[in-house]
């Protein structure tokens, strides 16, 4: 039969299938016997029609019939819409005791900075840095204070400015698993230097002009910083007061909300970042345009992150009020051949890397130690232009993926990421049941394909970040491709289906391990080294040297970690695609359930 034939004898029948899933309340004996049929036609057209659209039709028709049977709707516009308008003021709502309390903190510290500033003028220099208080000094006299925000290249400032912001607010967050006390710290030390900063314009005379300046984009970023402060103490009350439940799960919870807060905030990062690179820099604009802009923004972070969860109704705000608390571990199998949401994918990504880290940690521990004495043993002075005060920072991180600088790290990084990217996918091969067989040539492949992943980080600046992000998904779908043994030459990687929900999901996975990247790479951390080397009988350069070392192995190991999490990530998002794309595990369950309806 012809796939014309076919249709034309069939498309009656299935136009009567979509206008009975379109109701509300469907006739549930019509839907087992158009159920019953749909499935012996898709059976037929996945034999007699395999890259046809009529398969993909009928693949997708019975997909939405059995979630509809089993109430398992996908995220979709809807739940994006719910998250944004109900589910994040709704837990706004209920942290505002923590938005108070961050809020005040970052207050008081702008205070202490301004009347420091203001008792001692000197002060600004040890806060702000002797050189940036020179260069702000030499535009005040030029007439133009706000010349600082005007480089040339305003779209790389954007995305450096983006990136920073969003360094910064995790780093509040993610700190705030210390107890609270580095959330606090952090929003003590940013309201201090805000202070000094605002106040110093104030000496110098230009204060009123200063603020529509500075206000323009930090009424979205500040206001940021503070509701990533919110989020840290969540985090903390987490840790520390566990309440009725484990100490464990107590975190657990909290993060789960903290971690929405933040992802809430990504759009105000995006937003802070455009107004600061292409409209602070327009300071020839009339006082109330800028005076607008300030206005505007100050009514969008009010509106939104006050105003609207106060305005939402009781019933809503009830309906998030336990939002996370009551969720236990699910011991049930992680199942594979089955479409997952992105909140799924997400939690099944982290269950499984930590089931799959626990066994890895001495592996983890010896290739990042041999890999820190390689790399500074070729490029002993790599981190000697840095100070005390940026080892630990984004910039230490930048040139740890900076290979122009460390041309040897590029070997041991693809070799890394394709042996340990191999080792965890052999693991998962064993704990999730793939039944895959592992070769040789699919780690050649990987190996060549890492090389490849591996030369972005050749560029210099802030760009490979950006393409790392890009790209990454990409690399990662295409690296379990070949580990799988459903990794096509002729094309780059497995068609994507719904690139918007692979790439959402991915998001979250990367929010959440660059906060593990922050908390491991942090001035909390350079810290404790250099009170340890204190302690050591060492000579200054030798102190450095072990200093230096010690970094790059946190650097190695927290990046060794960032794989295998992206890993099983890609795993469980590979093997999700491939349902979308066979609907094998569908058919088996649909096969189950039309063997119950018959009989």
């Amino acid at each position: 039969m012809r796939e014309k034939e076919f249709i034309d004898k069939n498309h009656e029948k299935w136009r009567d299938f979509e206008d009975e899933l379109r109701k509300r309340k469907s006739d549930p004996h019509k839907l087992s016997r158009l159920y019953i049929q749909i499935t012996d036609d898709l059976s037929f057209a996945r034999s007699k029609f395999k890259n046809r659209t009529v398969r993909y039709y009928l693949n997708t028709l019975s997909q939405n019939l059995y979630l509809s049977v089993h109430k398992n709707r996908i995220a979709g516009k809807d739940n994006v819409r719910t998250f944004w308008l109900e589910e994040l003021p709704a837990l706004l709502y209920h942290a505002r005791k923590e938005l108070l309390i961050s809020l005040v903190v970052f207050l008081i510290s702008m205070l202490i900075g301004m009347f420091s500033t203001h008792q001692d003028p000197d002060f600004a220099r040890s806060i702000l840095g002797d050189s940036y208080v020179n260069q702000t000094l030499e535009n005040i006299d030029k007439g133009d204070p706000g010349a600082v925000y005007k480089d040339d290249d305003a779209f790389g400032m954007f995305l450096q400015i983006t990136i920073n912001n969003i360094y910064v607010s995790f780093l509040v967050f993610v700190t705030g698993i210390l107890a609270g006390l580095g959330t606090v710290g952090l929003l003590i030390s940013n309201g201090v230097m805000l202070g000094t900063f605002q106040y110093f314009f104030i000496t110098q005379g230009v204060g009123a002009e200063s603020a529509l300046i500075i206000w323009q984009h930090g009424t979205i970023e500040i206001s940021s910083i503070v509701i990533a402060g919110a989020a840290g103490i969540i985090l903390g009350k987490g840790f520390v007061f566990p309440g009725t439940y484990t100490r464990a799960q107590s975190l657990k919870n909290s993060a789960q909300r903290a971690l929405k807060i933040m992802l809430g905030l990504v759009p105000m990062f995006v937003l802070a970042g455009l107004i600061e690179s292409f409209v602070t820099r327009q300071t020839e604009l009339p006082n109330m345009i800028r005076l607008g802009v300030i206005v505007l923004s100050a009514g969008l972070i009010l509106g939104y992150y006050v105003v609207w969860p106060f305005k939402l109704s009781r019933a809503v705000k009830e309906r998030y009020r336990f939002s996370g608390l009551n969720r236990q571990y699910d011991p049930s199998p992680i199942l594979l051949n089955t479409r997952k949401s992105q909140s799924q994918l997400f939690k099944e990504t982290f269950i499984t890397a930590k089931n799959t880290l626990s066994g890895q940690v001495g592996i983890l521990l010896l290739i990042s130690a041999l890999t820190a004495g390689v790399i500074l043993a070729f490029s002993p002075n790599v981190y000697t232009n840095l100070g005390s005060s940026s080892l630990y920072s984004f910039r230490g991180l930048q040139i740890f993926f900076n290979f122009s600088q460390t041309p040897q790290h590029f070997t041991l990084f693809t070799l890394m990421t394709s042996v340990f990217s191999f080792i965890t996918f052999s693991k998962l091969n064993v704990s999730l049941h793939l039944n895959v067989t592992i070769t040789a040539k699919k780690f050649i492949l990987g190996f060549l394909l890492s090389a490849l992943f591996s030369c972005l980080f050749f560029i210099n600046g802030i760009l490979p970040f950006v393409l790392f992000v890009g790209v990454l998904p990409l690399f990662i779908n295409s690296l379990v491709s070949i580990y799988a043994g459903q990794f096509q030459t002729t094309q780059l990687v497995m068609p994507i289906k719904k690139p918007g929900f692979i790439f959402g999901s991915y998001f979250g996975v990367s929010l959440l391990a660059l906060g593990i990247l922050i908390l491991l790479n942090q001035p909390i951390t350079g810290l404790y080294a250099s009170q340890l080397l204190q302690l050591l009988p060492l000579q200054e350069e030798t102190a450095s040297r072990v200093g230096e070392y010690f970094l790059f192995f946190m650097q190695q190991l927290t990046f060794l970690i960032l794989i295998s999490i992206y890993t099983v990530y890609g795993v469980l998002a590979h093997y999700h695609q491939l349902e979308m794309h066979t609907a094998a595990g569908l058919l088996e369950k649909l096969k189950n359930l039309k063997s119950q309806i018959k009989a």
